[in-house]
């Protein structure tokens, strides 16, 4: 499937050496170019390292051992790998176009053997997670250095390249000869015009616990910095605590796992804080998250609990050889008008308090029907209901526990069926919820958006396989979405319900 030790490339340019790496997209080698060291004495030729990374989906494209050709054996993929291939030329550009201390550079990109190639400083020293393999957790101040020189990278990216990465996490960090971090793999990032909107339409993949909900919601359509912070929150979850950390769904019902005691109270605060499930519960920009790592605030906080502190009028304020004033005071001034308004009032009071003593006994009466009609809401049952069919459908009946209102499933709850189990809002004894979870008998699960008891949008994983869909479904099933392989890579998009 890769390139064998020895291929040439470019006409000799460059040799494969050996393959660093796979993913969905593409094959990443160890590559040897050639340069020359000059002085006035005479010069010597040097081998160069570098890295080539070669645009190669591993379920959809397959390769002549002979020719070493790339190709696409299915004629209905075409069309989608090509524009994958154009997406990745595209990558290699606007890396090419990167030029920031902690991000890798672009150095060369080329069309080969039917597919393309870009070429990539070689870094040695592999990446944070096999750090994090070899010695465990790093201590809270070595963590801090690397966070931070990525978020001043994706800083950079975010004000001056209008560009989200949306894949960072510690694989994707690799360590120099310097051993600072460099960012690498934009192999799912996207380029946003100055309104903010998208510049491509292609699908981005899911890393399990370093991507936000939004992604696996595919609603990021719409330039947001928050999405990398959320990542890169998790990043630091994982350099500090040496685990990786829980799929955003967890952290959306059951938030972090409990501090470990090694972790600092102030590292832990914002790592909450980036890893939160709602957009705009995090920092708003690398700025404020990069603040905050460095201990100061954007912003003043009021502190309720703080003493309050009483500041003296400016007329009682002494300064040398000046008497405080000797003017007459405002109640001196007004002392008559103000004693006739109190007693107009107290008059009024007097006249409200009658006409309420009167109303006693009508108004208790309302009261307690109104009570007993609240009390019918909200309230907690556990039962067994059925949904009456519509449009020929037959009846569904499961278990609930949760809230009602006058016996129907309304609200929060917890539905048994016969598929499986659902957790999430309900309306009118249907499932209806914004992001809500179905777990199914045999494995499988369902996270997203419900409407009118229907999947509506998000994520569909089958667990025979490691596959899942994400897009749209229309009456329960995919409608407008691609299916991924469990690496990520694309398997088939689905287009008004047909596999295209």
């Amino acid at each position: 499937m890769e390139l064998k030790a020895n291929t040439q490339l470019k006409n000799g340019t460059y040799t494969i050496h050996s393959v660093l790496g796979q993913g969905g997209f593409g094959i990443t080698y160890k590559a040897i170019t050639h340069g020359a060291v000059s002085g006035v004495l005479g010069g010597v030729k040097v081998d160069i390292p570098v890295a080539v990374k070669e645009f190669f989906m591993k379920d959809s494209c397959v390769r002549d051992d002979h020719t070493f050709d790339v190709s696409i054996p299915t004629k209905g993929g075409k069309e989608q790998i090509e524009r994958y291939k154009r997406k990745f030329i595209k990558e290699a550009y606007n890396l090419s176009k990167l030029d920031h201390p902690h991000i890798v550079k672009v150095i060369d990109v080329f069309e080969e053997n039917n597919t393309v190639y870009y070429v990539m400083q070689f870094l040695k020293n592999h990446s944070l997670r096999h750090y994090v393999k070899e010695h465990g957790a790093m201590s809270d101040d070595l963590a801090k250095k690397y966070v931070l020189q990525i978020a001043d990278a994706l800083k950079y990216m975010h004000v001056n390249m209008h560009m989200c990465h949306f894949d960072v996490k510690p694989s994707n960090i690799l360590l120099d000869d310097n051993l600072d971090a460099k960012l690498i793999d934009f192999g799912i990032s996207k380029n946003y015009d100055e309104g903010g909107n998208e510049t491509s339409s292609t699908p981005v993949g899911i890393s399990k616990g370093y991507a936000p909900l939004e992604q696996y919601r595919q609603s990021i359509h719409e330039f947001s910095p928050t999405s990398d912070i959320y990542s890169l929150g998790a990043t630091y979850y994982k350099l500090v605590t040496g685990s990786t950390p829980p799929e955003a769904s967890e952290v959306l019902d059951n938030g972090l796992p409990a501090k470990p005691d090694y972790v600092s109270q102030d590292v832990w605060d914002v790592i909450k804080k980036a890893m939160s499930p709602r957009k705009r519960d995090r920092y708003q920009s690398m700025d404020e998250f990069i603040n905050a790592l460095n201990g100061k605030r954007m912003t003043p906080i009021i502190d309720d609990d703080a003493e309050t502190q009483i500041l003296e009028s400016d007329t009682s304020v002494k300064t040398p050889n000046q008497e405080p004033s000797k003017q007459p005071s405002f109640f001196a001034l007004h002392q008559s008008k103000i004693l006739t308004a109190i007693a107009a009032l107290a008059v009024i009071v007097l006249l409200v308090f009658t006409l309420t003593k009167q109303n006693d006994g009508k108004e208790s009466d309302k009261e307690k029907t109104e009570m007993a009609l609240q009390s019918t809401k909200g309230e907690v049952k556990e039962l067994d209901y059925t949904l009456k069919g519509e449009n020929g459908n037959p009846d569904i009946q499961f278990h609930y526990q949760g809230e009602t209102v006058d016996g129907c499933p309304e609200g929060k709850g917890v539905g048994t069926y016969a598929e499986g189990v659902y957790e999430g809002k309900y309306r009118a004894g249907k499932r209806n919820d914004s992001y809500a979870i179905m777990k199914l008998n045999n494995g499988d699960s369902y996270h997203g958006s419900w409407s009118n008891d229907y999947y509506d949008k998000g994520r569909y994983s089958i667990k025979e396989t490691g596959m899942y869909f994400e897009g749209e479904f229309k009456q329960g099933k995919p409608y407008n979405g691609t299916y991924f392989n469990q690496d990520g890579s694309v398997y088939v998009s689905v287009k008004n319900g047909v596999e295209v």
